[in-house]
């Protein structure tokens, strides 16, 4: 069974996904965020997927005395919900003993919305279980700005039908590893425009630096969770696709060109300019409801779009992948 959340709107959200990262669309979090749904559900999730409908950050225009000015990020002090263990509580990288005092949050925010897709496998799920869950939920630590529909389907198929317009994220790591193949640097494809999509590099996991431990002090604690221990660890960088959810949807539509890109020996994309990012048009009115889609035949996409999360054989790193 799967479930779609669909048009989920988000605010104040993190973006910036590493000290070299600044980008709003958190594919690790909001996979693990669909993974800690059905966790609350006692229903496992087998798989993720994620749909782009919009996503900005959030900046500032600071006007210069005689005309112009500068686009800044819209930096923000905000509270934390995880005290360390002191007398009076305080923020978890603070060194004050007052509550009121809490430490520097996300460097970089972010607005969007974003549909996600969760396969729950055998299990029966319904709106009732999913709604009050995600009311109480963060999203890459923003908070939810509405109550998004919650639809049913049995097939992907079927999920993929009521997927409204939008950007299906994809794993694009097969770009750097041809890159790497014909001695070239995966550079190059970051932040570009293909034939198939745009391309961006995202936070797709991490790597331990240390041991667990739950002998470390400072460790967050949230109530009525168990924590097993802390670890030091690094960012994994790799490379998300924003493909089109019409490209599954109608793939008798794309042209031959833009169908394969195999043998592609050479870079003939263009860069990524993010504010002409072609995302789709306004939610329309409650009172104008959605046409049903119109039948036709589907083939099966080259690669899952459910994104799974697990620990790599060694132990030492935490990955999301497509396969």
């Amino acid at each position: 069974m799967f479930v779609l959340i669909s048009r989920l709107k988000a605010a104040h959200y993190n973006a910036q996904q590493c000290k070299d990262i600044l980008m709003p669309v958190p594919i690790h979090a909001a996979v693990m965020l669909g993974h800690a749904l059905g966790e609350r559900l006692g229903k496992p999730v087998g798989g993720v997927a994620l749909v782009l409908h919009d996503a900005r950050i959030e900046e500032e225009w600071l006007p210069k005395a005689g005309g112009g000015g500068e686009r800044l990020l819209a930096n923000k002090r905000g509270a934390t919900a995880f005290y360390v263990d002191k007398p009076n509580g305080g923020g978890y990288a603070s060194t004050s003993q007052t509550p009121a005092a809490m430490s520097y949050q996300m460097h970089a925010t972010a607005n969007g919305c974003f549909s996600l897709v969760l396969d729950f496998g055998d299990a029966h799920v319904t709106q009732e279980e999913v709604l009050p869950q995600l009311r109480t939920m963060r999203f890459a630590g923003g908070t939810l700005q509405n109550t998004p529909r919650i639809l049913m389907a049995q097939t992907e198929p079927e999920v993929l039908q009521q997927i409204r317009s939008g950007y299906l994220v994809m794993d694009a790591s097969a770009r750097a590893a041809q890159a790497l193949e014909q001695g070239q640097e995966p550079a190059h494809v970051f932040l570009h425009k293909h034939a198939n999509g745009y391309v961006v590099p995202a936070v797709v996991g991490y790597h331990l630096l240390t041991a667990i431990s739950d002998q470390r002090k400072g460790i967050r604690k949230t109530p009525g969770i168990d924590v097993e221990g802390h670890a030091f660890a690094e960012s994994i960088l790799g490379l998300i696709e924003f493909r089109h959810v019409n490209r599954l949807k109608y793939p008798a539509l794309l042209a031959d060109s833009d169908v394969d890109e195999e043998g592609q020996t050479e870079d003939t994309s263009e860069p990524l300019n993010w504010d002409s990012l072609e995302l789709d048009d306004p939610e329309p009115p409650p009172d104008r409801p959605e046409a049903p889609p119109e039948p036709h035949t589907q083939s099966a996409p080259d690669k899952s779009i459910f994104w799974q999360h697990g620990w790599t054989n060694s132990g030492t790193s935490f990955l999301i992948q497509q396969h």
